[in-house]
């Protein structure tokens, strides 16, 4: 174990450098950005961001100049709310070609916008589950799901993948959902925090699927149609669960307010609970559930890790690599939402 560790110091910290930083909307016209949900990027390099509880989609240019917006609060066509009935809000945006593919998880349903983000059609998804876990668009025929359900039950997840018409063509994979447990006699729910859990990630560049555990430090690695292509098994460690972890968790204002709630916390964490596919390979990492601080490996493509790396990001921020460019949302120096894109230094 001291010869992993040593081996692992020995990568060095990766460092991040500033390609640009977006242009924040102009006060004028009364426009802001409150917790950006997704971040998509097109072909032409145009920014796409989605942000709640605006409901809008706001857009940049390439070199970062701010361009405008389109969507907004409603339930009408081309109108989106993103607050979920179960989890956080989500409003999931995929560019191919000239079309728009929003997920919407208020409505659960998915609209299709054309080349000039008028709305075409919107598409509800037959037998998906409660909650849902992540969303992706392979191609502009094909989607594909994370989503929570029970079965028999009992609470799992699975991967699936659906039509355009929105009717459930295969199911990837499911498993088991040991993250929580009810017990209805006394009304409580245990939450085991950092359970290992199924962990996906979809590059359309690549044409990719990255699938895990995150019991093992492995990476199944499938192409769109759902062909495995390799395994990647990675050398490295099980964090530990340290009590800087666990006041953290519990420092999340939700968590107060639930007093039916009782975490439960191990010994050791997950080996990584979040992924992304990025042009140098994959960053494979932990989030911290409240600061919302990214610390992990980058791994290449063959499974070699390249190095390792913390990089903070505030309450709120989070990281996305829409075509394999790194995006990160945090906090600036005056306490303002900011979205910048990264690369990666060795």
């Amino acid at each position: 174990m001291l010869f992993v560790t040593a081996c692992l110091l020995a990568l060095g910290p990766l460092k991040f450098e500033t390609v640009r930083t977006l242009a924040h909307p102009p006060e004028a016209q009364d426009l802001y950005i409150q917790n950006i949900l997704h971040v998509e990027i097109d072909d032409q390099g145009t920014f796409y961001a989605s942000d709640f509880p605006s409901a809008r989609l706001f857009t940049w240019r390439a070199d970062g100049a701010f361009a405008g917006f389109f969507g907004g609060k409603g339930q009408g066509p081309g109108e989106f709310t993103f607050a979920a009935a179960l989890g956080p809000p989500m409003g999931y945006i995929n560019r191919i070609g000239e079309q728009c593919f929003v997920y919407d998880g208020a409505t659960r349903t998915m609209s299709v916008l054309d080349g000039k983000r008028d709305f075409v059609r919107r598409v509800t998804f037959e037998k998906l589950g409660g909650k849902i876990n992540g969303f992706f668009a392979l191609n502009s025929r094909r989607f594909l799901f994370y989503d929570s359900y029970f079965c028999d039950e009992k609470p799992c997840r699975r991967i699936l993948e659906y039509d355009d018409q929105g009717k459930l063509l295969k199911t990837w994979n499911d498993w088991p959902d040991t993250t929580w447990q009810h017990n209805r006699n006394t009304n409580k729910v245990k939450l085991f925090i950092w359970e290992p859990i199924p962990v996906l990630d979809y590059s359309r560049q690549r044409d990719e699927v990255v699938l895990a555990h995150s019991s093992k430090p492995i990476l199944h690695v499938f192409d769109g149609a759902g062909e495995l292509k390799r395994t990647l098994t990675l050398d490295m460690p099980r964090p530990p669960v340290t009590k800087a972890d666990i006041d953290e968790y519990n420092a999340q204002p939700w968590l107060k307010d639930a007093p039916q709630v009782v975490p439960v916390f191990p010994d050791q964490k997950s080996y990584f609970n979040r992924l992304l596919t990025i042009d140098q390979g994959y960053l494979v990492y932990d989030w911290s559930p409240f600061y919302g601080v990214a610390k992990g490996y980058l791994v290449d493509f063959d499974g070699k890790l390249l190095g390792r790396f913390t990089l903070p990001c505030g309450q709120g921020g989070g990281l996305f690599a829409p075509c394999g460019r790194l995006m990160r949302v945090g906090i600036n120096d005056e306490g303002d939402l900011s979205l910048e894109e990264l690369k990666i230094v060795r």
